[in-house]
């Protein structure tokens, strides 16, 4: 598994847009993401978390590099709260969003049809990037997609 539990497990929790986490692949470094939305609609699923991951890394959790969001380590994701009630990713500030910070629009590819993408608000559109899955990601399709980033990159 290249995704590493890094804190306890929780049962409840507050995510805010803006919260910046922390999370684990290689049980060394830190690696950083942003909550974007804590209500995004994917589908049927509401109240879904819109999240980056971002390309940088700090041997301490508590030492957050500059994060950009023209330094994805993956697109957007679209998850539940589990990944942090699990202890996959665990917050270690909040620094509120800018629109600079922020794509104004998200693009997602349809994992079961081929050629079908979708923007923000669920309408099809042409592919754009960067593109995510228009999938719930757990933390097995998260440790896949980080997995597959990591071999993207070493090649």
């Amino acid at each position: 598994m290249t995704l590493h539990k890094i804190g306890k497990k929780k049962r409840k929790l507050s995510l805010r847009p803006g919260d910046v986490f922390a999370y684990s692949i290689d049980e060394r470094d830190f690696h950083f993401g942003r909550v974007v939305s804590t209500d995004f609609t994917l589908g049927p699923w509401i109240e879904c978390l819109l999240l980056y991951l971002y390309n940088a890394s700090s041997d301490d959790p508590q030492r957050v590099p500059v994060l950009s969001k023209d330094d994805l380590l993956i697109p957007p994701i679209v998850a539940s709260d589990g990944l942090f009630r699990k202890g996959y990713l665990i917050v270690v500030d909040h620094e509120p969003l800018t629109n600079d910070e922020v794509f104004s629009r998200h693009c997602f590819k349809d994992v079961l049809v081929e050629g079908r993408f979708y923007d923000d608000s669920g309408a099809k559109v042409r592919r754009f990037e960067p593109c995510g899955e228009w999938a719930l990601k757990t933390d097995q399709g998260l440790d896949k997609t980080l997995g597959q980033a990591i071999a993207d990159a070493t090649e």
